[in-house]
């Protein structure tokens, strides 16, 4: 399943259980709004860079959700602002319990926008008071949007 873009396979393929798959991850729309790719994978794992993903180990029934995430806008209404960086504050305190796996991997994707290159966030691969500045400077105006 894929939310708000594409995921396509490397080349057209029968896998085999054990093979290795790569999943290129294309959000549907870029215009001024920086998208992080989530993945549910309830399989192996798989490695997650850039926009691609890697499932080494492939079995059967092995199911993907990928969806993609505007950095920063934790709670999904389109708009970066102190609702925000109040909950990137609690991921990054440990204090925020989610109500499901899903809501934990989107939350914490979301909200892992630090540092900034080339004024866009890059994930760190952890959320830290560094991510949560980050969100709130953008929810005030004084970061440019990304």
């Amino acid at each position: 399943k894929v939310d708000n873009g594409t995921a396509v396979a490397a080349s057209a393929q029968n896998v085999n259980a054990g093979s290795t798959v790569e999943f290129t991850l294309t959000p549907t729309n870029t215009t001024n709004v920086n998208y992080m790719p989530r993945v549910i994978d309830n399989g192996t794992g798989g490695i997650l860079t850039a926009n691609k993903y890697t499932i080494s180990g492939l079995a059967a029934g092995h199911d993907l959700d990928f969806k993609f995430l505007r950095a920063g806008d934790l709670n999904q209404d389109g708009v970066i602002n102190f609702a925000d960086a109040q909950r990137a504050l609690l991921i990054a305190l440990g204090l925020y319990v989610p109500f499901s796996e899903a809501e934990r991997v989107d939350n914490n994707t979301a909200s892992d926008v630090g540092p900034l290159v080339a004024s866009k966030p890059k994930a760190s691969g952890s959320v830290d008071v560094s991510d949560v500045m980050l969100i709130l400077r953008r929810a005030v105006g004084i970061d440019p949007v990304w």
